[in-house]
């Protein structure tokens, strides 16, 4: 069930947000949940208003709380919602390593291997296969990680 949040709450957090406000929608953030900080940030605000200024805020609150909910939102909006930037995918992929390397779970390594096989080429073969690899330790049905691995299997074969 998808929560529904007071409208004026989030133009109050947008317009925070957009306008570089940070210390002071920051607060607005205080006890809330990782799942209501992901709803609020990237389905109401980022992915609606394709600004720079959300990746902004979601690095502020990174560098500011430690929680790696912020990281992963930082992931979230350069690799899909400001994909169409120049640069946008080489930064993601930097933050989700470095989310993997603070909290390695599941949720974080597909994350990371959702940059495999991209145009840019920004994951070899090498480094997806071991992410996939430690994907399938955790879920051994995980049907990413079985995709990307028979992906470089067959490219392996046609060579």
């Amino acid at each position: 069930m998808i929560k529904i949040y007071d409208e004026s709450v989030l133009k109050e957090i947008e317009e925070g947000i957009l306008n570089a406000q940070y210390e002071k929608v920051a607060k607005k953030f205080k006890n809330m949940s990782d799942k209501e900080i992901h709803d609020i940030v990237y389905f109401n605000i980022a992915d609606r208003t394709e600004s720079l200024s959300v990746y902004g805020f979601t690095q502020y609150m990174f560098r500011k709380t430690g929680n790696t909910v912020w990281l992963s939102l930082s992931v979230s909006i350069m690799a899909y919602v400001l994909c169409w930037m120049e640069g946008a995918y080489a930064v993601g992929i930097f933050h989700a390593r470095e989310l993997v390397s603070l909290e390695k779970n599941i949720d974080n390594l597909i994350l990371l291997l959702s940059f495999y096989g991209l145009p840019e080429h920004l994951m070899d073969d090498e480094e997806a296969e071991k992410i996939a690899k430690e994907i399938l330790e955790l879920d051994s049905n995980n049907e990413t990680a079985i995709s990307v691995l028979n992906e470089i299997l067959n490219s392996k074969k046609n060579k």
